[in-house]
């Protein structure tokens, strides 16, 4: 839900004011309901038909979720489009990664199916996220303004979080001895993504509203500098002609 709202927050115009937040919200929160139940029902399908009939729910709660914003419906398709191709890049791009980093784990016979489903969903989100951001950073005008400072620490977390996750040992997860110890590693990294994108984009909202005010002060400080100077003008020009 955080790596959607980040995405269409992004690239969609300003949201829709007759919405109320709670409605807002709530429609983010039943989108990632309907998700996980697709998911969980289509966990004894095969294949491919799982992966057609996930990514089809997927595209169409994207698509929905879109209308909560200012766009057309051309706006609303195409984004959706990308979002989904970002999901379907972000997954197989994983396990590339997997393959060069835990190539016996995806081998193995008995491995433990929760730690792995886990540790694969958790790494293809950073990399979704990571994929969202450069998206938005190349359609957001508005965000290519931004400091460079802004875009490498938000590029940082999912960035770091991916590599811990590449890097976690092998033979702990396939003895599931420490799990407690990861499940609560993936948690935590999941809410420093979370809190550092909220923290960082309340940091350039209150840099741009400060910069929006010290530009106003300057064109009043302008006027009042022309006024000043016609005022004396003027006040000459009548001296001149009393004179």
């Amino acid at each position: 839900m955080f790596i959607l709202f980040v995405y269409i927050e992004q690239t969609s115009k300003k949201e829709r004011k007759d919405i109320a937040p709670l409605l807002f919200w709530g429609c983010y929160v039943l989108v990632e309901f309907v998700i996980l139940i697709t998911g969980f029902f289509t966990s004894n399908l095969s294949y491919n038909l799982s992966f057609y009939f996930n990514n089809a729910i997927s595209l169409l709660s994207t698509f929905f979720i879109c209308f909560l914003y200012k766009n057309s419906i051309k706006h609303n398709f195409f984004i959706s489009i990308i979002f989904q191709f970002f999901v379907i890049l972000s997954e197989n791009f994983l396990m590339l990664l997997f393959t060069i980093t835990h190539s016996k784990l995806l081998t193995e016979n008995n491995l433990p199916h929760q730690p792995l489903m886990i540790l694969c969903d958790f790494g293809s989100k950073c990399i979704l996220l990571l994929l969202c951001l450069t998206f938005s950073f190349f359609w957001n005008i508005r965000l290519q303004n931004h400091d460079i400072h802004f875009h490498i620490a938000t590029f940082a977390t999912p960035l770091i979080s991916l590599v811990l996750l590449l890097f976690i040992p092998y033979p702990s997860l396939v003895e599931q001895t420490n799990l407690n110890f990861y499940y609560l590693l993936f948690t935590c990294l999941i809410l420093v993504n979370i809190i550092n994108y909220f923290t960082l984009e309340k940091i350039i909202m209150n840099t741009e509203l400060q910069n929006h005010y010290n530009q106003l002060l300057q064109q009043i400080n302008f006027q009042k500098e022309k006024y000043t100077q016609l005022s004396i003008a003027y006040r000459e020009t009548r001296s001149i002609v009393h004179d």
